[in-house]
């Protein structure tokens, strides 16, 4: 049981809607975490990890984090630009010269992808981590990365390479932003492997999670780490429950493709570290990840493009919100997990879940959540 909540009112507010979202198959099961003033606001963890076996949600449970993997890639290619490795403002062309000659692609008449136009080799590492580049951000995009031969899926290189040589861009770099699901940070943790000379995934673990103490944030999980996953699930059409994927490690390409942008999985209380980490400055119980000017420059806006958000390095940056202050920072992920960090009110704060509906950061669950800590905080 948690002893140390500070703020009851919250608490209790968190499990009644949890609980109600859980009685009513809304969802099978939840983790909650609220740090404000460095202290735990509110701290839950309900219903079930598996809802056929009834396996509980934990403080241990692991979670697919998907799109919330990207503030960690962008955390990786900060710390290379403090090393002088690199510069956001490089052409990525530099690093893999396919991308030189990359051109956008429009649909004819026929509704077949032609090229319209040279991309000027303009693409900058900086457009990869603000959704910008228009590498795989729209229809032009999705239907050229279905086409991907499944042999490339196996590495950054292979994948990354493919990019390179084979994709048309969505629309000219810098000319706006458009989500990029998978593949912009994909060449950016791509980019990384070059320029340090390791496989992302050991670049990550040693500089980023063995340094703040995450054990149970991963590329890839041992058995015991997949036994504590909890399972994706889909709401039955009649409503009368919930089916189950049991997938496991087949959910994943290949368990050697470090995504920059989807793969990593990982536990709210690990999470909770990492955006510590950012909360203070690029800093947790001692250990200087990165500096506070990066992290100023990950949570500043790169263009200010939308009324209500706009993409920082990796996260959206809160412009004008019904709960969320302007200035607040986060991301989400495409089953479910969010986050955000307030530095006006000094607060973090996490919500867990993995289902194939209701996702994202406009996921009702998520915004439930957001709304009930600013009502009891």
């Amino acid at each position: 049981m948690i002893t140390n909540i500070t703020n009851i009112s919250l608490q209790n507010e968190l499990y009644k809607n949890i609980k109600n979202d859980i009685d009513n198959g809304i969802i099978t099961g939840a983790a909650a975490l609220v740090h404000k003033d460095g202290k735990i606001a509110a701290e839950l963890y309900l219903g079930s990890a598996d809802s056929e076996t009834s396996k509980p949600v934990c403080s241990d449970s692991i979670y697919r984090l998907a799109s919330m993997t990207k503030p960690i890639t962008a955390t990786a290619v900060l710390i290379c630009k403090e090393r002088g490795l690199l510069s956001l403002y490089d052409k990525i062309s530099t690093y893999i010269p396919g991308f030189r000659n990359i051109c956008v692609g429009s649909k004819n008449s026929s509704g077949e992808i032609i090229e319209s136009g040279s991309a000027d080799d303009s693409i900058k590492i900086i457009n990869l981590l603000t959704h910008s580049s228009g590498i795989v951000s729209g229809e032009i995009g999705f239907l050229q990365y279905d086409r991907i031969p499944p042999e490339k899926r196996t590495n950054l290189k292979d994948i990354t390479d493919w990019y390179s040589e084979n994709l048309l861009l969505d629309f000219y770099p810098d000319s706006l932003d458009s989500y990029s699901p998978i593949a912009a940070f994909d060449v950016a943790a791509r980019i990384v492997e070059i320029v340090t000379g390791e496989a992302f995934e050991a670049f990550v673990t040693k500089n980023i999670f063995e340094p703040l103490g995450i054990t149970d944030i991963t590329f890839t999980p041992t058995e015991e780490q997949w036994d504590r996953t909890v399972k994706l699930h889909e709401r039955k059409p009649d409503g009368s429950g919930h089916s189950v994927d049991r997938l496991g490690h087949k959910t994943f390409d290949n368990m050697t493709y470090f995504s920059g942008g989807a793969s990593l999985v990982g536990s709210a209380a690990d999470y909770m570290k990492f955006a510590e980490m950012l909360f203070n400055g690029g800093k947790n119980k001692g250990e200087r990840i990165i500096s506070p000017e990066s992290v100023s420059l990950m949570s500043t806006p790169y263009k200010i493009r939308h009324k209500n958000e706009n993409w920082g390095l990796g996260v959206r940056v809160i412009l004008n919100d019904r709960y969320l202050p302007a200035g607040s920072f986060g991301w989400s992920g495409a089953y479910g997990t969010h986050f955000w960090i307030d530095r006006t009110n000094n607060i973090i704060a996490i919500y867990m879940k993995n289902s194939y509906y209701d996702t994202g950061a406009e996921a009702k669950t998520a915004r439930r959540f957001e709304q009930i800590v600013y009502e009891n905080i």
